[in-house]
């Protein structure tokens, strides 16, 4: 996939490549994708896209305002060429999507794994990272599924380096971070 996605546009384009929506991380050919913006000025916690009466699904979670992502169609649909003429779709946005950067830091290692380090200056019971499959050179996402790793008890000071799954050097993009003031 090697085009440039500004508009802010739906379109639905097909897919071939890996399939992230169930987990399965088959290799397909040929399913219907969505290319969608989120347009607006607050992040997209989820949002639910369906094409005239639920022939097509995309689920999107966990993106920015702004932001640009090519989703597979649930249940790996197959692409038709052709002309569609109505869509719905059902959103629930989230105030922001903070990083956290005044308590930790997280930083991509080369082998894919993330270095968190704790800043706060007081143990953190609970953080969680939530990250996207991300194309830099296309500033596109890919894929509607918002992965998240956990850890418990991070230390003041402390470095931990986790290697979270589905988190690929260069191609994977951390969009949030949340610290919990107790394990759960």
């Amino acid at each position: 996939m090697k085009r440039q996605y500004t508009r802010p546009t739906l379109r639905i384009e097909r897919y071939d490549g890996v399939y992230l929506e169930d987990g399965s991380d088959r290799e397909v050919t040929g399913v219907a994708a969505a290319v969608l913006r989120n347009a607006g000025d607050r992040p997209v916690e989820y949002a639910c896209v369906r094409m005239e009466d639920g022939a097509l699904e995309f689920v999107v979670t966990g993106l920015d305002a702004g932001a640009i992502i090519v989703v597979p169609a649930s249940g790996m649909a197959a692409y038709e060429d052709r002309t569609w003429y109505g869509c719905s779709a059902q959103a629930a946005y989230a105030p922001s999507m903070d990083l956290a950067e005044d308590q930790v830091s997280v930083r991509e290692a080369e082998d894919g794994s993330l270095e968190v380090s704790n800043l706060s200056g007081a143990e953190i019971p609970c953080l969680r990272i939530f990250y996207k499959f991300y194309l830099d050179d296309q500033d596109l996402y890919v894929g509607g599924i918002t992965y998240n790793v956990k850890l418990l008890g991070l230390a003041s000071g402390e470095t931990r380096t986790v290697t979270p799954s589905h988190c690929l050097a260069g191609y994977s993009r951390v969009v949030m971070v949340k610290t919990y003031d107790e394990e759960n």
